[in-house]
Formats: structure tokens, sequence, C-alpha cells
């Protein structure tokens, strides 16, 4: 009887001393951590549709958080990252749909307040999805982004 009942303080034991040193975080849970205090807020609207952009900076990382608001497509938000190439970021835009979850890259050009959206070719190589480098970038013909009081 006694073996009975120690295996399960054994394995409660185990369970809790083994979790202790789990630091492992996610992606949303460690940006939640470093909100860039230089955060600046934009929102594009092009129709029926809106979008909304946070962005700001830690040392040479880009964070913030991006919303798709459609009128007739599934809306979308989540998380960007990534960095500054001259006036252009590219980031990887990370979100859920249907508990699925998806990262998908993006590109902006910067002018002055204005972030505009660009679209471009995208290869995927191993497993890896980023804009081609050979391809050029439309900038005309995604969400303008205008500066925009923060909420």
């Amino acid at each position: 009887m006694k073996n009975l009942l120690a295996f399960p303080v054994i394995i409660s034991a185990f369970a809790l001393l083994s979790s202790c040193g789990n630091t492992t975080k996610t992606a949303n849970q460690q940006q939640a951590e470093v909100k860039p205090a230089n955060m600046k807020c934009y929102q594009a609207i092009d129709g029926a549709d809106t979008a909304h952009l946070s962005v700001g900076s830690v040392k040479d990382k880009v964070m913030g958080e991006l919303s798709f608001n459609f009128k007739e497509k599934q809306n979308n938000n989540g998380t960007i990252e990534g960095s500054y190439h001259g006036d252009t970021l590219f980031v990887d835009y990370s979100y859920k749909i249907n508990g699925t979850n998806f990262k998908n890259p993006l590109v902006f050009l910067k002018e002055d307040s204005t972030f505009y959206q660009g679209y471009g070719t995208i290869i995927t190589y191993l497993g890896r999805t980023s804009f081609d480098k050979k391809a050029p970038i439309d900038f005309t013909k995604g969400f303008v982004f205008k500066q925009t009081d923060c909420k």
C-alpha cells in the first residue's frame, strides 16, 4: 500500500521540479515583455477594409502588432518582427486563424510618417518564406498606413 501512495507523490514532485526550469516562452509572450517605449501607431483604410499597425524598436529589432479587418474576408491579427533595410521594413507577420498558426513575410516602405505595404514575389527556401531579392516589390497596391494616436 505504501508503494501505491508513493508513486503519485514521486510523479507530482517530478512534474513540479521539471516545470520550474522551463523558461521557454512563445514569441507573443516575449514581445509582451519587451514593449518598445517608442511605439507608434498607424491606420489604413481602403474602402470597407481597415488595418492597424503599431511599430516600435528595441536595439536593431522592430516589433509590433498588425491587424487586418476585411469586409469580405476573414479578419486576422498578430505580431510583427523584423528590421529595416534603408527605408524598407521587412517583417515576419505571425497570426492565427481557426486555431492554425501562420507566419508570412510582409514588407513596408516608410516615407515620413507613412508606411506603404508592398507586394512582391514570395519564395520558400529550406522552409523559410521570404521575398525574392531578384524581383521588384510594388508599393502602389497595398494598404497605406497613416500615423495616428495609439489607443
